[in-house]
């Protein structure tokens, strides 16, 4: 079961029924500028006490110390961000400044991700790699076409809990693209995805 809450759900405790938050693709910004102080706060603390925080893309974004995106194009934003899951830099676009247009699909790519169990494809638009100390860090997936194939999928403990940074689209499967999948659809990738992912969430 899932559903859809916003800052004034998780004002009022809704995180306490949660087994997984989801945050999802968009702008960072945006996140910030609606959960800056207490929803952060909450967001972390239900982390810590052993919920799952999956962040995608810009989500993914989202849950690190620092974010350098597009630096020096247009669209630039280097910030630094309160949830500090990773305490590294989130950066991006992981394939190259000024690939990324919020107006269109110029950035859309298949990228090709590897992992552990082998190598699949993901939707990619404007995602992050990721820049820090991965000395407790598990990377579940790399870009292999990138220059020396940079993290693509990171988990890592807080607390008792777990985080999933993502810079791909892990819950679009291929064979919708460029189509929307329904709801049910993406639930079941997603949990297929992170099965062959390895991820490990307690």
């Amino acid at each position: 079961m899932y559903e859809r809450i916003g800052v004034q759900e998780i004002l009022n405790g809704k995180l306490r029924q949660l087994a997984m938050f989801i945050m999802p693709g968009g702008r960072d910004r945006a996140y910030h500028a609606d959960l800056r102080g207490k929803p952060n706060f909450l967001l972390r603390r239900f982390v810590e006490a052993g919920g799952t925080y999956l962040g995608i893309c810009a989500g993914a974004y989202y849950g690190c110390k620092r974010v350098e995106f597009d630096r020096g194009f247009p669209l630039e934003v280097c910030e630094e961000r309160e949830l500090q899951f990773f305490s590294g830099t989130a950066v991006g676009p992981a394939y190259g400044k000024g690939t990324f247009d919020y107006e269109s699909s110029k950035g859309v790519r298949m990228a090709s991700i590897g992992t552990s169990e082998g190598i699949f494809y993901s939707h990619y638009n404007g995602g992050c790699t990721f820049e820090g100390d991965f000395s407790h860090i598990r990377i579940l997936g790399r870009y292999l076409d990138l220059p020396n194939q940079p993290p693509a999928i990171i988990q890592l403990r807080v607390g008792d809990g777990t985080v999933i940074l993502s810079g791909v689209h892990i819950e679009k499967h291929l064979s919708h693209f460029p189509e929307n999948p329904s709801a049910d659809e993406v639930k079941m990738e997603m949990k297929d995805r992170l099965a062959r992912l390895g991820a490990i969430i307690r």
